[in-house]
């Protein structure tokens, strides 16, 4: 397997735990990572839920879901959440706050990676 390479980065500032920040995440595939890395104070862990409405389910506006939480790391990317990718498909991806130190504001990296060509648009 092709390693990922870096794609977009995002730095987000949390004003509050209840704070989320939205992308929109389309490309040529064949997969796509989105991993987080907690800044300036160690411990917070950011979560990362990736959303598809593309599969063509009936069951809600969501098709298909994925979540990862980071382990508050100021070093290193983790807790990813991929999902595969095809021409023509969207996926809305959730920045969230899982759990840590509770100091805000509070700032993170969100970082999105593919073997391919990926647009990411904040929402």
């Amino acid at each position: 397997m092709k390693e990922p390479e870096l794609g977009y980065r995002f730095d987000e500032t949390f004003n509050a735990p209840t704070d989320t920040f939205q992308f929109i995440v389309t490309g040529t595939g064949p997969f796509f990572a989105a991993v987080t890395m907690d800044c300036c104070l160690e411990g917070d862990h950011w979560g990362v839920t990736v959303d598809s409405t593309d599969a063509g389910g009936s069951v809600g506006p969501v098709d298909t879901s994925v979540s990862g939480c980071g382990t508050g790391d100021t070093t290193h990317y983790s807790g990813p959440a991929s999902a595969s990718l095809e021409a023509g498909q969207t996926y809305v991806v959730i920045v969230s706050y899982c759990s840590g130190v509770d100091t805000f504001p509070a700032g993170m990296n969100v970082r999105f990676n593919s073997p391919n060509a990926l647009t990411v648009t904040p929402r």
